[in-house]
């Protein structure tokens, strides 16, 4: 046995001598091959070996700056590559993912999640899509947008911090920066600077800097004064470009239609509430119109809105300038017609009364009159038997 252990440690030591001796002589060959038996290759190009004992020149150029260019002899960056760049996972810069395709999701930008599940997602942007571990269908682009989202699906998100909050709505879309920051809905459109809608609404649409909608299955148009951050309440138009009241329509484009309209009218609103008079005089100053509209002739009727401002300037709108009328409120008017009405009522009621009064004097005079003529008539009677009877007398003396 001891022969055995010997003759095994012999034969190690012979291998052991062989492999110092070939890793010997490679060195030397590294140490002179250069300076004696490698050639080939061109000065400045990063060389390529053709054989063990040939180099040739690769693409890749060094320059005395030591810039390395990729298909250029004048890279003008630390690396310049002339040609396409492919990559079979991702990109990194600065140890980080920058540019990425997974599960048919893509992202640019350090966005998105590398442990994400989900698929067909786009983020762009730094944190775009940053929490997400198995929504899909998402469409992020935007530092931070959709940032907390997990599992929402099917999103479509463009400004920076937008949707940057929710974490499990779907079907959103928010376009603007702090667009539907946190919310929990689903089906929201929001577009317009921090544009919002309340929590857990569904199909809900806030348009314009901040916008807020807060029901469901609405619509808003603009910003409302201490709501959402807002200023000052946003006036729409349709039709012009310079709305002047709440709600503009544009001038000469004719008639709205709908199947009604409400006026905010509830006595909680109103105080020193009176009632009209003089109403019925104030209509006899009033005067309806026909006329054409200049912008497109249409024949209309209505009445003119110095006129009306005249003897109810309540009721007439004015331009900037406070002298030329811009509008009046046919609405309004019915109040007035109202009190009209019931002081022309009032009247009627009045002459009826006395009419009834002169017709049950008439009656009783009609009355008297019969009575009269009916004592006259049995009186001329009377008084022919009288006669007659007096004659027949005298005739017999």
């Amino acid at each position: 046995m001891r022969q055995v252990r010997m003759v095994m440690l012999s034969t190690l030591m012979m291998l052991l001598c062989g492999l110092l001796s070939h890793a010997q002589d490679a060195n030397n060959a590294i140490e002179q091959g250069p300076r004696s038996e490698v050639t080939g290759g061109t000065t400045d190009f990063i060389p390529l070996w053709l054989s063990a004992t040939k180099l040739g020149s690769s693409k890749m150029f060094q320059s005395t700056a030591g810039d390395v260019g990729v298909g250029t002899t004048s890279p003008a960056f630390t690396l310049d590559v002339d040609g396409t760049i492919n990559a079979a996972t991702r990109y990194n810069l600065a140890g980080s993912p920058f540019d990425y395709v997974t599960r048919g999701a893509v992202f640019l930008g350090y966005a998105g999640n590398l442990t994400s599940t989900g698929t067909d997602d786009t983020g762009s942007g730094a944190g775009a899509l940053a929490s997400n571990t198995s929504g899909s269908g998402n469409v992020a682009y935007g530092q931070a947008a959709l940032f907390s989202n997990t599992s929402g699906n099917d999103n479509a998100v463009f400004g920076t911090d937008a949707l940057k909050l929710s974490t499990e709505g779907s079907f959103n879309t928010a376009i603007g920066v702090d667009a539907l920051q946190s919310s929990s809905g689903s089906s929201l459109t929001c577009v317009g600077y921090n544009c919002s809608a309340g929590e857990d609404i569904q199909n809900g649409t806030a348009i314009g800097a901040n916008a807020m909608v807060t029901a469901s299955n609405a619509v808003v148009l603009g910003s409302v004064a201490g709501v959402n951050g807002a200023a000052a309440t946003a006036r729409v138009g349709i039709g012009t470009t310079e709305p002047t009241n709440l709600l503009t329509l544009g001038r000469g484009f004719g008639p709205s239609i709908a199947d009604g309209w409400a006026t905010y009218s509830s006595r909680r609103w109103k105080t020193n509430i009176q009632t009209l008079h003089g109403a019925l005089e104030k209509v006899e100053r009033l005067r309806g119109v026909s006329y054409d509209l200049k912008a497109n002739g249409q024949h209309e009727v209505g009445v003119i809105a110095e006129e009306v401002g005249a003897v109810l300037p309540e009721l007439v709108t004015y331009e900037a300038n406070g002298k030329d009328a811009r509008g009046v409120d046919y609405s309004r008017l019915t109040a007035l017609l109202i009190e009209a009405t019931k002081e022309q009522q009032a009247l009627i009621h009045h002459q009826q009364k006395l009419i009834r009064t002169q017709q049950e004097q008439i009656s009783q005079l009609a009355s008297q009159v019969q009575t009269i003529q009916v004592s006259l008539s049995s009186g001329r009677q009377a008084g022919v038997g009288l006669r007659t009877a007096s004659a027949r007398t005298a005739s017999r003396q």
